[in-house]
């Protein structure tokens, strides 16, 4: 059992008792990731990459996650379904940063690009075909900030 400790940052702190110590012993024998030890003890990565080192214990980490083209289906299918990226990369073992780039680089492979969304523009509200999040003015306004700064492009 585990209780927090409030510091002067009033930050809980965990307390890691000899259970929690042989259970992350464990759980790295078995090739369990940081983040997966993280979520069998609902502990903060710091403070289990903190008692790993305390311990003395070593975890593997996987440099790349190579996808198979079944998990490739699988993951679009899931979230064609409307299933988060959080939920798929819990069930494959991996970060939804992980799932998220999968995602954008099948994409791209199928279209050649990215899809354009029709976004408004900041400037004049007007919608117009973004061509990502950080494409948030359109061409007109673009063009009229430009003139205005004397800058040419």
């Amino acid at each position: 059992m585990t209780r927090p400790v409030f510091g002067a940052g009033r930050i809980a702190r965990r307390i890691f008792t000899p259970e929690d110590d042989a259970e992350i012993v464990r759980l790295a024998a078995s090739g369990a990731s940081v983040r997966a030890i993280c979520m069998a003890l609902s502990a903060g990565r710091r403070g289990v990459a903190a008692r790993l080192a305390h311990l003395g214990v070593t975890v593997t980490t996987r440099a790349s996650y190579a996808f198979t083209a079944k998990e490739d289906a699988d993951i679009l299918a899931r979230l064609a379904a409307g299933d988060s990226a959080s939920a798929i990369a819990r069930d494959l073992g991996v970060g939804h940063q992980t799932i998220l780039g999968r995602t954008a680089s099948l994409e791209l492979g199928r279209a050649g690009r990215p899809a354009r969304l029709r976004r408004p523009c900041l400037r004049c509200r007007v919608p117009f075909a973004s061509d990502g999040p950080g494409n948030r003015l359109c061409r007109r306004c673009v063009d009229y900030a430009a003139e205005q700064s004397g800058c040419l492009l």
